[in-house]
């Protein structure tokens, strides 16, 4: 019965389910990152055809 309540003691699973919030909170954070950074691409390359376009249209 002792031996028991010490195995019980070291079984605990909290920490377990908090690292896997932690991982897809992670997997979320990269995926923002990612879309931002392709979201900033492509707006660059708008503004830099918008750009082109108003210099052009000037000459």
């Amino acid at each position: 019965m002792n031996g028991d309540r010490r195995v019980s003691r070291w079984k605990r699973e909290d920490g377990v389910t908090s690292m896997e919030y932690g991982l897809i909170g992670l997997l979320i954070a990269i995926v923002i990152i990612v879309a931002l950074t392709n979201i900033g691409v492509s707006l660059d390359g708008f503004f830099n055809a918008v750009q082109q376009g108003f210099a052009s249209a000037g000459n």
